[in-house]
């Protein structure tokens, strides 16, 4: 979601591992996969920050449109046998497609 116009892939993911280093975001492993947080305190910092830029509803697009694709990859998984594992992911990602809903 963040890497694209001005940071690739790589430079999202040595920024993040500085952002954890100084317990800015904290990181959790569920299944093999890493999951990051934002400290509340400073999600709402960056949430008052980007608002103030003018460029929140660009980055709100771009979550929307990612948890769009997401959904649209799992509809067809959900009557099959890997439903489990795509609800347990949805469950997992639940206040992030909510914020994707709400937005749209």
């Amino acid at each position: 979601m963040c890497a694209g116009e001005k940071l690739g892939r790589n430079e999202v993911l040595q920024l993040l591992s500085h952002l954890v280093d100084k317990l800015l975001v904290l990181v959790t492993e569920q299944d093999g996969e890493a999951r990051y947080r934002l400290l509340e305190t400073v999600r709402q910092y960056g949430w008052e920050k980007l608002s103030e830029s003018g460029e929140a509803g660009k980055f709100r697009e771009r979550h929307a449109r990612y948890y769009l694709a997401l959904a649209e990859e799992a509809e067809p998984e959900l009557k099959g046998k890997r439903q489990v594992a795509w609800l347990e992911r949805f469950e997992r990602d639940h206040d992030n497609l909510r914020a994707a809903m709400a937005f749209c």
